[in-house]
């Protein structure tokens, strides 16, 4: 069995913190496309980009390091 990790509120802050800003790079980008058509694509990548490191981090620091064998 796996012991998960406890929610402390300062990650619980930096998950917040990563998928606000995540999500206001994505809605830069959104924005610029719709508002005159013109939009640049590094924006975009951008945006994804912390997305995934985002997920990462969010994944990585809830996985257990320790494991109890099955007996």
């Amino acid at each position: 069995m796996h012991k998960a990790k406890e929610i402390t509120l300062l990650r619980a802050f930096v998950i917040f913190f990563l998928g606000l800003v995540s999500g206001i790079q994505l809605a830069l980008y959104w924005y610029d496309f719709y508002d005159d058509g013109i939009a640049d694509y590094k924006s975009l990548l951008i945006g994804i980009g912390m997305g995934i490191l985002s997920i990462g981090f969010i994944l990585f620091s809830f996985r257990s390091t320790t494991r109890e064998s099955r007996q």
